[in-house]
Protein backbone atom coordinates (compact mmCIF):
# COMPACT_ATOMS: atom_id res chain seq x y z
CA UNK A 1 0.00 0.00 0.00
CA UNK A 2 0.72 3.84 -0.62
CA UNK A 3 1.10 6.25 2.11
CA UNK A 4 -0.92 9.04 0.92
CA UNK A 5 -1.25 12.61 2.46
CA UNK A 6 -4.75 13.93 1.73
CA UNK A 7 -4.05 16.41 4.19
CA UNK A 8 -3.87 19.90 2.01
CA UNK A 9 -2.79 22.17 4.76
CA UNK A 10 0.90 20.64 6.11
CA UNK A 11 3.28 22.93 5.76
CA UNK A 12 6.43 21.98 3.87
CA UNK A 13 9.32 20.79 6.13
CA UNK A 14 12.23 21.02 4.45
CA UNK A 15 15.27 18.52 5.75
CA UNK A 16 18.35 19.13 6.53
CA UNK A 17 19.95 17.09 4.32
CA UNK A 18 17.82 19.24 1.50
CA UNK A 19 18.97 22.91 2.77
CA UNK A 20 22.72 22.18 2.48
CA UNK A 21 22.08 20.57 -1.05
CA UNK A 22 21.04 24.04 -1.67
CA UNK A 23 23.14 25.91 -0.08
CA UNK A 24 26.29 24.01 -1.84
CA UNK A 25 24.33 24.55 -5.18
CA UNK A 26 23.97 27.96 -4.51
CA UNK A 27 26.98 29.07 -3.59
CA UNK A 28 29.34 26.24 -6.23
CA UNK A 29 29.00 28.70 -9.05
CA UNK A 30 30.15 31.89 -6.82
CA UNK A 31 33.40 30.44 -5.75
CA UNK A 32 33.79 28.51 -9.11
CA UNK A 33 33.56 32.47 -10.37
CA UNK A 34 35.67 33.72 -8.07
CA UNK A 35 38.09 30.83 -8.43
CA UNK A 36 38.33 32.09 -12.23
CA UNK A 37 38.68 35.29 -11.72
CA UNK A 38 41.39 35.25 -9.20
CA UNK A 39 43.13 32.48 -11.65
CA UNK A 40 42.85 34.89 -14.74
CA UNK A 41 44.19 37.78 -12.96
CA UNK A 42 47.27 35.83 -11.28
CA UNK A 43 47.99 34.55 -15.70
CA UNK A 44 47.78 37.85 -16.68
CA UNK A 45 50.28 39.27 -13.74
CA UNK A 46 52.70 36.30 -14.65
CA UNK A 47 52.43 37.15 -18.02
CA UNK A 48 53.28 40.92 -17.57
CA UNK A 49 56.01 40.30 -15.33
CA UNK A 50 57.55 37.88 -18.13
CA UNK A 51 56.78 39.80 -20.93
CA UNK A 52 58.54 43.21 -19.26
CA UNK A 53 60.60 41.74 -17.24
CA UNK A 54 63.50 43.83 -18.70
CA UNK A 55 61.55 47.16 -17.83
CA UNK A 56 60.27 46.01 -14.42
CA UNK A 57 64.01 45.21 -13.52
CA UNK A 58 65.73 48.69 -14.30
CA UNK A 59 62.75 50.39 -12.19
CA UNK A 60 62.54 47.99 -9.58
CA UNK A 61 58.70 47.37 -10.02
CA UNK A 62 56.88 44.17 -8.95
CA UNK A 63 54.00 43.36 -9.65
CA UNK A 64 51.59 42.02 -6.92
CA UNK A 65 48.32 41.18 -6.73
CA UNK A 66 47.35 43.23 -3.51
CA UNK A 67 48.42 46.23 -4.27
CA UNK A 68 47.84 46.15 -8.27
CA UNK A 69 46.05 49.61 -7.94
CA UNK A 70 48.57 51.40 -6.62
CA UNK A 71 51.33 49.79 -9.08
CA UNK A 72 49.25 50.69 -11.98
CA UNK A 73 49.45 54.63 -10.81
CA UNK A 74 52.97 54.18 -9.85
CA UNK A 75 53.47 53.14 -13.75
CA UNK A 76 51.45 56.01 -15.16
CA UNK A 77 53.25 58.25 -13.36
CA UNK A 78 56.49 56.86 -14.50
CA UNK A 79 55.25 56.60 -17.96
CA UNK A 80 54.39 60.31 -17.77
CA UNK A 81 57.46 60.95 -16.87
CA UNK A 82 59.14 59.28 -19.37
CA UNK A 83 56.63 61.16 -21.83
CA UNK A 84 57.65 64.56 -20.36
CA UNK A 85 61.30 63.51 -20.70
CA UNK A 86 61.03 62.32 -23.97
CA UNK A 87 58.81 65.32 -25.19
CA UNK A 88 61.94 67.34 -23.66
CA UNK A 89 64.81 66.03 -25.73
CA UNK A 90 62.93 65.95 -28.78
CA UNK A 91 62.67 69.47 -27.71
CA UNK A 92 66.23 69.69 -27.41
CA UNK A 93 67.34 67.83 -30.85
CA UNK A 94 64.89 69.89 -32.96
CA UNK A 95 66.91 72.96 -32.01
CA UNK A 96 69.91 71.38 -32.51
CA UNK A 97 68.94 70.31 -35.82
CA UNK A 98 67.83 73.83 -36.78
CA UNK A 99 70.96 75.24 -35.40
CA UNK A 100 72.69 72.99 -37.70
CA UNK A 101 70.80 73.96 -40.58
CA UNK A 102 70.97 77.59 -39.93
CA UNK A 103 75.11 76.96 -39.71
CA UNK A 104 74.70 74.73 -42.83
CA UNK A 105 73.06 77.86 -44.73
CA UNK A 106 74.35 80.63 -43.12
CA UNK A 107 77.87 79.16 -43.83
CA UNK A 108 76.64 77.98 -47.60
CA UNK A 109 76.53 81.63 -48.45
CA UNK A 110 79.20 82.88 -46.89
CA UNK A 111 81.32 80.74 -49.26
CA UNK A 112 79.25 80.79 -52.04
CA UNK A 113 80.00 84.97 -51.59
CA UNK A 114 83.38 84.64 -51.04
CA UNK A 115 84.18 81.70 -53.77
CA UNK A 116 82.81 84.30 -56.09
CA UNK A 117 84.84 86.58 -55.03
CA UNK A 118 87.78 84.67 -55.16
CA UNK A 119 87.82 83.23 -58.97
CA UNK A 120 87.32 86.72 -60.22
CA UNK A 121 90.64 88.12 -60.99
CA UNK A 122 89.62 91.15 -63.73
CA UNK A 123 87.33 92.80 -61.14
CA UNK A 124 88.17 94.42 -57.97
CA UNK A 125 85.86 94.17 -55.05
CA UNK A 126 86.33 96.18 -52.21
CA UNK A 127 83.62 94.85 -48.92
CA UNK A 128 82.06 97.93 -47.34
CA UNK A 129 80.03 96.16 -44.61
CA UNK A 130 79.03 92.31 -44.19
CA UNK A 131 76.54 91.73 -41.52
CA UNK A 132 74.76 87.70 -41.71
CA UNK A 133 72.92 85.86 -39.32
CA UNK A 134 69.98 82.97 -39.64
CA UNK A 135 67.43 85.38 -40.89
CA UNK A 136 69.38 88.56 -42.42
CA UNK A 137 71.74 89.81 -44.80
CA UNK A 138 73.00 92.83 -45.57
CA UNK A 139 75.93 92.80 -48.16
CA UNK A 140 77.75 97.02 -49.18
CA UNK A 141 80.73 96.46 -51.02
CA UNK A 142 82.28 98.54 -54.14
CA UNK A 143 83.01 96.76 -57.59
CA UNK A 144 85.64 98.14 -59.92
CA UNK A 145 85.16 96.34 -63.16
CA UNK A 146 85.45 96.48 -67.15
CA UNK A 147 83.49 98.68 -69.28
CA UNK A 148 83.50 95.62 -71.16
CA UNK A 149 82.40 92.97 -68.95
CA UNK A 150 79.27 92.55 -66.62
CA UNK A 151 79.33 93.71 -63.06
CA UNK A 152 79.91 90.80 -60.60
CA UNK A 153 76.91 92.05 -58.45
CA UNK A 154 74.54 90.71 -60.15
CA UNK A 155 75.94 87.27 -60.71
CA UNK A 156 76.09 87.43 -56.69
CA UNK A 157 72.45 88.28 -56.40
CA UNK A 158 71.56 85.50 -58.08
CA UNK A 159 73.86 82.83 -55.92
CA UNK A 160 72.79 84.47 -53.11
CA UNK A 161 68.91 84.40 -53.49
CA UNK A 162 69.37 80.11 -53.22
CA UNK A 163 69.61 81.37 -49.38
CA UNK A 164 67.73 84.34 -49.08
CA UNK A 165 64.92 86.43 -50.51
CA UNK A 166 67.11 89.03 -52.31
CA UNK A 167 66.78 92.76 -52.78
CA UNK A 168 69.28 94.66 -54.26
CA UNK A 169 70.03 98.11 -55.18
CA UNK A 170 73.14 99.98 -56.90
CA UNK A 171 73.60 103.07 -54.92
CA UNK A 172 75.57 104.56 -57.96
CA UNK A 173 77.49 103.59 -61.25
CA UNK A 174 79.80 105.89 -62.63
CA UNK A 175 82.67 105.30 -65.53
CA UNK A 176 86.78 105.93 -63.89
CA UNK A 177 87.40 107.00 -67.78
CA UNK A 178 91.12 106.72 -67.04
CA UNK A 179 91.25 103.26 -65.70
CA UNK A 180 88.58 102.62 -68.85
CA UNK A 181 86.60 100.65 -65.88
CA UNK A 182 83.75 101.23 -64.27
CA UNK A 183 83.24 101.85 -60.41
CA UNK A 184 79.63 100.84 -58.85
CA UNK A 185 78.64 100.79 -55.09
CA UNK A 186 75.98 98.35 -54.04
CA UNK A 187 73.90 97.38 -51.33
CA UNK A 188 72.14 93.71 -51.33
CA UNK A 189 69.45 93.15 -48.73
CA UNK A 190 68.36 89.55 -47.94
CA UNK A 191 66.45 88.02 -45.67
CA UNK A 192 64.65 84.55 -44.64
Amino acid sequence: MERINLYRYKKPVLKLSSFLILVVALLAPVFAARFTVEFYKQTAVNALNSSHAVILSKYKLTIKLPALQDQYLEIKRLNDLLHVESKRLQDRISLFENHLYEYAVTNAALKTLLNNWKKDDENWLILTRLLMDQKNLVLNFHEIYLSNVNAVYNNLAELLSQYYRISKAVDYETTVPFLNKKLAKVTINGSR
